[in-house]
């Protein structure tokens, strides 16, 4: 069974659903909010055209922009916030204060830590891991099952390959990840 939350455009700018405030809805269309979805007390935003899956966990503060998708059973923690047309694959669990800009597609299972930045079109592969504190700069791809350590900055256009693992602290360039400059650390 879904709830629907759909807030004309002449309402107030939120309306209460439990004990949890809703920005209205640019448009005052529809979105879908299945039945499974818990929502923390507090403050979110959802976007016109958000498509909400199964079993997913919705924090406090948390902002889905226009034509987000959510995949099933995902974990959204407390402030993070989803740019335009980004996906986020099933099984997926992203930490609080985690920043995804537009046109990012994150895979199945990808565990996403605390304070992490994806800027636009960054694609992330199933099975990652992105400890705290890690940047993603624009057009980065990761390949299944990378791992990038703690503080971690990757510089916009690189492709790190399937299996990588990167320390923590590192500074990732074009060129450096692609001809196996970077350690593998086990």
């Amino acid at each position: 069974m879904l709830r629907f939350v759909i807030v004309p455009h002449n309402l107030r700018k939120e309306v209460r659903m439990s004990n949890t405030k809703v920005h209205r809805n640019p448009g005052g269309l529809a979105v879908q909010i299945p039945e499974s979805t818990k929502i923390s007390d507090g403050y979110i935003r959802i976007g016109k055209n958000v498509t909400l899956g199964e079993n997913v966990t919705i924090g406090d503060r948390v902002d889905l922009s226009q034509d987000a998708v959510i995949g099933d059973n995902v974990v959204l923690g407390d402030g993070t916030k989803i740019g335009q047309r980004s996906k986020i694959g099933n099984g997926s669990d992203l930490d609080m204060n985690v920043i995804v800009g537009n046109d990012v597609v994150i895979m199945e299972k990808v565990i996403i830590n605390d304070r992490v930045t994806l800027m636009n079109n960054v694609s992330v592969s199933s099975g990652g891991e992105l400890n705290s504190h890690v940047t993603l700069n624009s057009d980065v791809v990761l390949d299944e099952c990378v791992t990038i350590g703690a503080g971690t900055v990757v510089a916009s256009g690189v492709t790190i390959p399937a299996g990588w693992i990167i320390g923590s602290g590192k500074h990732v360039n074009p060129g450096n990840a692609a001809t196996g400059n970077l350690p593998h650390i086990h």
